[in-house]
């Protein structure tokens, strides 16, 4: 059995870029659902880099005290 689209949404979701071409090469999804997979990794990536960027710590930490 072949991953659909709904196999594939979870791989979307991680905070790296994954590459979808091999399924749609391959005809395992659709040209609309790459490009909804493709949106859902680009955002989950901005996301994390967004939660990311919140918890940095101040880089001159030590000139505050």
């Amino acid at each position: 059995m072949f991953p659909s689209f709904n196999d594939l949404k979870p791989l979307a979701a991680y905070e790296f870029q994954v590459d979808f071409s091999f399924y749609l090469d391959y005809g395992f999804i659709n040209q609309d659902e790459y490009n909804q997979l493709v949106e859902l990794n680009k955002q989950s990536i901005a996301d994390a880099q967004q939660r990311q960027n919140q918890y940095t710590a101040p880089k001159n930490l030590d000139t505050q005290m």
